[in-house]
Formats: C-alpha cells, sequence, structure tokens
C-alpha cells in the first residue's frame, strides 16, 4: 500500500526534530533495564513497522512511559508525530535502518482505526548458524532464528520458580544445534503458554538474540 501525502514512512526521515505524522504498527515493545545498575529501568523499547514494510527501533525513556505505556498494545496501529530522529544504535541492534525514533515531552501517540491502513504485522531477521557464529560476542545486531524443538531444560518448571532462566536447545536448518537462553520475565512467559499449550510445539521461532559463546565454546 502506498503511504499518504500527509504520512510519511521511515524512508522519509532526516536526522533531528520531525513534526510530521508516520503511521506504524507495534510489533512489540519491552523494557530497557541496566544490569550493571541493578535492573535500573531505562525506558520502554518499541519495534514499529511502517506502510512499506520496513522497520525501525523506537525508544521512550523511563520518565516519559507512564505519559503511553496505558495505549500502548503489540499488534495495533498508531500515528506519532513530534518526535527526534537520531542515528541508530550500534549496538544491540534489532533493526538494520540507520535512525531511530526517539520520544521527547511533546511526542504524540494515537491509536488509530485498521480500517483502510494495510501494514504488515512482523517482520523477521532469519539468520543462518553461520551467521549467528559471525556474530559472535559482538554485541551488535540482535537477529531471529527458526529451529526444530530438540530439548527444553527448566529447573524451575515444578519449584513455583518464576524468575529464573530456560535453556531451549533449537536445531537451525543448516543442521547444528544451539542452545537458546530465556531470562526472567520472557522465560516465565515461556513456562506458562509451552504449560497450557495442548499440543505442544515442534519448530519454535527465537527474535532478537544476541548470539555468545557458551562456557568458551
Amino acid at each position: 500500500m502506498v503511504a499518504s501525502a500527509s504520512s510519511l514512512v521511515f524512508d522519509d526521515f532526516r536526522k533531528g526534530f520531525n513534526k510530521n505524522e508516520v503511521l506504524v504498527r507495534v510489533i512489540h515493545f519491552w523494557e530497557a533495564r541496566n544490569i550493571i545498575k541493578g535492573g535500573l529501568l531505562m525506558g520502554l523499547e518499541l519495534f514499529l513497522i511502517d506502510q512499506k514494510g520496513t522497520t525501525i527501533h523506537a525508544f521512550i525513556p523511563a520518565n516519559r512511559i507512564g505519559c503511553y505505556e496505558k495505549n500502548l498494545k503489540a499488534g495495533e496501529i498508531y500515528k506519532i508525530k513530534n518526535f527526534l530522529v537520531i542515528n541508530n544504535k550500534t549496538s544491540y541492534k534489532v533493526t538494520s535502518h540507520k535512525f531511530l525514533i526517539q520520544f521527547t515531552q511533546q511526542t504524540v501517540l494515537q491509536h488509530t482505526d485498521h480500517d483502510g491502513h494495510d501494514i504488515e504485522r512482523q517482520n523477521f531477521r532469519i539468520r543462518s548458524y553461520a551467521e549467528f557464529n559471525e556474530a559472535v560476542n559482538k554485541n551488535e545486531d540482535l537477529y531471529d532464528a527458526l529451529g526444530k524443538l530438540v530439548l527444553i531444560n527448566d529447573e524451575n518448571s515444578n519449584s513455583g520458580v518464576t524468575n529464573k532462566r530456560i535453556d531451549i536447545h533449537l536445531q537451525l536448518k543448516d543442521g547444528p544445534i544451539v542452545r537458546v537462553t530465556l531470562w526472567g520475565n520472557v522465560a516465565a512467559n515461556f513456562r506458562k503458554k509451552f504449560m497450557e499449550s495442548v499440543d505442544k510445539p515442534m519448530v519454535l521461532l527465537a527474535t532478537t538474540m544476541n548470539p555468545r559463546t557458551f562456557r568458551g565454546l
């Protein structure tokens, strides 16, 4: 679908303060916390997609979260205007776009109906084992992977503890098995959904993963 004349798409962006309106779908969002500082909340991270299927990363600082959090829902379409366009991060990137949207005190986030807006619901950056191996320990791009479920290690499944971790072993399309570690609320949500599933999933999609070596391997 071609974007309307009154609405920008992400590739129209220029650095600096943007007063114009952009129509987006919120694919998903999550809290950004500083582990070094005891889990201090830094802000809210958003993964957005526009009418051309292009994705971009957005950030709401911690002191502004209360202004938008109640209206945010994954999968919904919004109009955003009066925001700052800055260079994308060089580390922990969830999109290849060169820019990032940063909310300011003037940013307006308005929910809109889906009627007449043909915006994709998902966008993935699925990578092979070789590409993950190339990105190991660089803390740069956070890629996605699709694989066959081989094993789940969950030490807390019967203990009532939900704030620990789960290790999932996935066999990627090109052969090797990788370990995907889920922590905290992500682990708890996965555990809940998996236990509630009548038909246990055989194939899993893991998103925004940071490739790391395990025990020096």
